[in-house]
């Protein structure tokens, strides 16, 4: 009796000890944010690889609760912009020059087939202008969508890793040969992100041996668009902010 007593004070014991993803969950959902907005770790002793996680699952969180409301966001503005784009196509009116009007007036009367055949083609013609400018907004909105995008998972990014990853490193550090690979769409811009930090990240070779004395690029300078000098030497655009 005093056995199975045991066992089953051991396997309680087993029971009530938090893994370690229980203990990061815990801590993450008791984090609160101070007067300036920033999460604060609850009081208590945690130690350092379950704060660092917990500091980690707070920004998976809220990354990827702002990427559901701007998704609920989207699905809304495509509607509204769906049903604007039936309205202003159905209810357009054909916008004709005098000369235009004056050879219709003239059609009209002395050879009505003509005019209709040339009323038809004048509204096709509309139909169609209006059609390739609503087009030519649509690119430029998701272009400017995907922009967006990218600069947040480069944020996202550089709040994750020590070496920064900047419009001059990627001018002045990356070879062409991993740009072309997001250029051609073989990679996502998540993916590109990760081989240009592997690659400046990695010992460099001069003359078969390791480099002695490699600069530290997460401390090299540069904002977020090149300066005008890097641009005029290599006529390279913001990688973060050109949608190939």
């Amino acid at each position: 009796m005093a056995t199975q007593n045991t066992e089953a004070v051991g396997s309680e014991s087993t029971e009530t000890t938090p893994t370690f993803e229980q203990q990061v969950n815990t801590i993450t959902s008791k984090m609160t944010r101070d007067d300036k907005g920033n999460w604060q770790l609850p009081e208590g002793e945690h130690s350092e690889a379950v704060q660092y996680a917990a500091n980690v699952e707070r920004r998976r969180r809220d990354t990827e609760s702002a990427l559901g409301k701007t998704r609920s966001q989207l699905k809304a503005q495509e509607t509204i912009a769906t049903k604007l784009t039936q309205k202003v196509v159905g209810s357009s009116k054909l916008a004709l020059t005098s000369d235009q009007k004056e050879e219709l007036d003239d059609l009209k009367y002395s050879d009505p087939e003509a005019w209709h055949k040339k009323l038809v083609e004048l509204e096709t013609s509309a139909s169609t202008t209006l059609n390739e400018e609503i087009s030519t907004w649509n690119t430029e909105a998701s272009q400017q969508a995907e922009i967006e995008a990218r600069q947040s998972t480069l944020n996202e990014f550089n709040l994750t890793h020590s070496t920064q990853i900047t419009d001059e490193v990627i001018i002045n550090d990356v070879p062409p040969r991993i740009t072309k690979k997001l250029e051609s769409g073989k990679i996502t811009f998540s993916q590109y992100l990760d081989e240009v930090h592997t690659y400046i990240t990695k010992p460099k070779k001069v003359g078969g041996t390791p480099a002695k004395d490699t600069p530290n690029l997460g401390n090299s300078g540069g904002g977020s668009s090149p300066t005008d000098e890097a641009s005029a030497k290599r006529g390279l655009p913001s990688y973060a902010d050109t949608v190939f």
